[in-house]
């Protein structure tokens, strides 16, 4: 006669099951979110910040300029023999101009490497994305199986048949 199994808990293996889906919406959840996160980072990056630091470029470049001619003008007037504000107007506005080129730069150069700094992280979240979505639904279901096939097993035990366990 085959020896009979001793099962201790089926409800365990139920609330596994019911952890396993809870567990799985809130990774897809948070996966979907970095996803879009990750979009949301390249947009900003892109139509944001580099147009962003053009114009202001453009802006400094132009008061740098303003600048320059009051200056000039400064230098040129007879009732004045110093142009100290207007120098240190001028010296002031190129460093404006020097830390947009800075920010201008550093904003293109992210541009640049986003998708080799990216791409390796972002492959492995793929990769868990896949286990989410695909095998942890097969690993619930067929865990639901084993529970029905155990439930059953119980019940033929309760009712003294020896069948072996359905398939």
């Amino acid at each position: 006669m085959a020896e009979r199994a001793h099962l201790l808990s089926i409800e365990a293996l139920e609330r596994l099951r019911v952890a396993l889906i809870l567990y799985r919406e809130r990774a897809a959840a948070a996966l979907h979110e970095m996803g879009d996160e990750v979009r949301r980072t390249r947009v900003w990056l892109q139509q944001d910040r580099i147009p962003h630091w053009h114009r202001e470029l453009s802006r400094r470049e132009l008061r740098l300029e303003e600048a320059r001619q009051r200056l000039f003008s400064a230098g040129l007037s007879e009732f004045r023999d110093e142009a100290g504000e207007e120098k240190r107007q001028v010296l002031r506005c190129r460093e404006a101009v020097r830390e947009a080129e800075e920010k201008l730069a550093a904003a293109g150069k992210w541009d640049r490497n986003f998708e080799a700094t990216v791409s390796p992280p972002a492959k492995q979240v793929d990769n868990l994305r896949v286990l989410v979505d695909d095998g942890l639904p097969r690993a619930i279901e067929e865990l639901g199986r084993m529970i029905r096939a155990l439930e059953s097993y119980t019940e033929l035990e309760a009712s003294g048949e020896n069948a072996p366990p359905p398939a």
